[in-house]
């Protein structure tokens, strides 16, 4: 808001005609509308007595706008307001600064490492109980962490092929063969990739269950 009221000062300032000065105001606008993007923000993050204070700013703002524009000097100050605003909404945005950090804290991998594997706990004991769907609703959530986790460090890759492969033994419980045999194909490409298919490297002897019980699946299943 204060880079959009210094362009229309910059208007005021040149002592123009009232037609060039309009002329002028309207090629400032683009900057108005960033100072109401803004507020849109504030209206998101800030629900209720916050955002209805910053709309009563920006329109004050506005008003001053249009009526310097029309008398060709500035006709009052509002900076105390945006002073006032500020130390009004400072409980909010404490909050709001708050908030962003743990946002961060819950995203770090570390967090998110342990999450995916309660979760994948959480689904093993389910499917011991036969509880297949209750176990593939936190097998899945698992496995959109780990496929994060995956993508910031390889090493994650192994983890999401353990869960790729207990969602496709819940699948193939609830008689989702197919959606089964694709997670297991999923899971099989992803083991070549960490093992590079040697029966030397950790994860073949996983790679070849996989296998297996894709094939025998496939057997299974085909007409």
């Amino acid at each position: 808001m204060n880079i959009a009221k210094d362009e229309t000062r910059k208007i005021l300032f040149a002592e123009l005609s009232i037609e060039l000065r309009l002329a002028k105001d309207r090629e400032s606008e683009r900057y108005w509308s960033e100072a109401y993007e803004s507020y849109l923000e504030v209206s998101l993050l800030l629900p209720g007595y916050p955002e209805r204070l910053a709309w009563c700013t920006l329109q004050a703002a506005y008003i001053w706008r249009r009526k310097s524009i029309r008398l060709g000097e500035s006709v009052h100050s509002t900076e105390s307001r945006y002073q006032s605003l500020t130390e009004r909404l400072s409980p909010w945005l404490e909050i709001t600064a708050k908030q962003r950090q743990l946002n961060k804290l819950a995203n770090s991998s570390p967090l998110m490492l342990y999450l995916a594997d309660r979760l994948d706990e959480i689904g093993y004991e389910l499917a011991q109980v036969e509880d297949y769907n209750a176990s593939l609703h936190n097998v899945n959530e698992a496995i959109e962490l780990r496929r994060r986790l995956a993508r910031r460090d390889p090493v994650n890759i192994a983890a999401l092929v353990r869960s790729l492969d207990t969602l496709g033994t819940d699948l193939i419980h609830l008689g989702r063969d197919q959606e089964a045999l694709a997670t297991w194909s999923e899971a099989i490409s992803l083991t070549k990739e960490v093992a590079h298919d040697q029966p030397g490297a950790p994860d073949y002897a996983r790679y070849r269950d996989l296998q297996k019980r894709f094939d025998d699946a496939t057997a299974r299943i085909a007409p």
